[in-house]
Parts: C-alpha cells; sequence; structure tokens
C-alpha cells in the first residue's frame, strides 16, 4: 500500500522558543497545544486533545511528568 504524501509546513521559532502555529492548522486541530517529541536529529509535533483537561497529562510521556 503506498502512502499519500505529507503536506509541510514552515513555522517560525521564535529565540523564546515560541512555535509560531498556522491558523489554518490551529482550526483544522482545534487545539490549544502541541506535543513535542525530540528524537535526537529530528523532532515530531503533534496537537493535543483539550476537550478532556486530564487529556494533556495523558498524552505527556512518563519521564516528563
Amino acid at each position: 500500500m503506498a502512502k499519500r504524501p505529507v503536506p509541510q509546513v514552515e513555522v517560525r521559532l521564535t529565540q523564546q522558543g515560541t512555535i509560531s502555529w498556522p491558523a489554518a492548522l490551529r482550526n483544522r486541530w482545534q487545539a490549544k497545544y502541541l506535543l513535542v517529541e525530540d528524537h535526537g536529529d529530528y523532532a515530531i509535533v503533534r496537537p493535543m486533545a483539550t476537550d478532556d483537561p486530564l487529556a494533556i497529562t495523558r498524552q505527556r510521556p512518563m519521564r516528563d511528568r
């Protein structure tokens, strides 16, 4: 089964470490928070569910709690 192409969006990372996430993506995912997984030479950024206050805690890796 062929994988579909993954769209890429360039975002700005400020000197303070803030990610400027495009409104179109924010609105599409209805997310206020992002989970960033550091894999050394790359990172995975995922929207986090915010409709359940405990979802943020459950989605964080155990080492970060």
